[in-house]
């Protein structure tokens, strides 16, 4: 057990020193924003055309 907490710990402390691990949160954050603004702007542009659509069906006359 003191082997696998002792390989555990040295594995954490390699991954701290190293630069690939601010790399990695960097980007994560990154996409975090990027697939925020995009529901902001899917959900805005979705409102947006929803309301064209209404007006299209509320002004076009209906078959005979």
């Amino acid at each position: 057990m003191a082997r696998h907490v002792s390989r555990y710990a040295h594995g954490v402390v390699r991954f701290l020193r190293e630069e690939d691990g601010p790399t990695v949160t960097e980007y994560a954050i990154m996409i975090a924003l990027i697939v925020l603004v995009s529901v902001a702007v899917i959900s805005s542009m979705g409102t947006k055309v929803n309301t064209t659509y209404e007006t299209l069906r509320d002004n076009v006359p209906s078959a005979p």
